[in-house]
């Protein structure tokens, strides 16, 4: 609005401002920009922080996720971009969608997060598993066991922290290493053991 200000300074000012907005990707601006977006919930406000996924640094992430389960999700009912986004073809967008949706307090939401356990993106896979076990989806459980060897390493560590917390610290003594593959196999291997002991018992919620 302020482009059409009548006075001119005012306009010219708020036109260098937008034109210099691309070009300051710095975190702090862009944490501070998604809690606006949080705040105020301005019209198209999903769709843009969709958009603008791909390229964010992995530190401002949580921020950007953080607004987006605030907007696109309005008693029990969640944005339609949301919700096409568990099929987009970039993977950072479907694992926002599955972060979102799979925390949605509406059942028939969480169940369009379930075919992501099996995405071949595990980015995509963990974040639709890590959103689903605390409303007690079991089948979650062995796809954060698998990324503890078919994840990055910096995300299988993600998984063991979560799995850890289900067992309640009581799993396995095994801790993992990205030392070798093969110590990673044997973690992975630990913690499928402890769930086949030990799913009957657990109660994820």
């Amino acid at each position: 609005s302020a482009l059409r200000d009548p006075d001119l300074e005012i306009a010219r000012r708020a036109r260098r401002c937008i034109q210099e907005i691309p070009f300051s990707r710095t975190p702090a601006l862009l944490t501070a920009a998604a809690q606006v977006v949080k705040a105020r919930h301005p019209p198209g406000a999903t769709v843009g922080l969709l958009a603008s996924l791909p390229s964010l640094d992995e530190m401002v992430e949580d921020a950007w996720l953080d607004a987006l389960r605030e907007v696109s999700l309005r008693e029990g009912r969640a944005e339609p971009a949301l919700v096409a986004a568990l099929t987009d073809k970039r993977p950072i967008r479907r694992a926002a969608a599955a972060h979102v949706l799979g925390r949605a307090s509406v059942a028939e939401l969480r169940r369009r997060v379930t075919p992501l356990l099996i995405d071949p993106d595990p980015r995509v896979r963990y974040e639709a598993a890590a959103a689903l076990v605390p409303c007690g989806e079991k089948k979650a459980v062995p796809v954060l066991t698998a990324l503890l060897t078919d994840a990055p390493f910096p995300l299988a560590c993600q998984a063991e922290t979560l799995l850890c917390v289900i067992a309640n610290s009581q799993g396995p003594s095994i801790a993992l290493s990205n030392d070798e593959t093969s110590a990673r196999r044997e973690c992975r291997d630990a913690w499928a053991e402890w769930w086949r002991t030990h799913a009957d018992r657990v109660n994820l919620t």
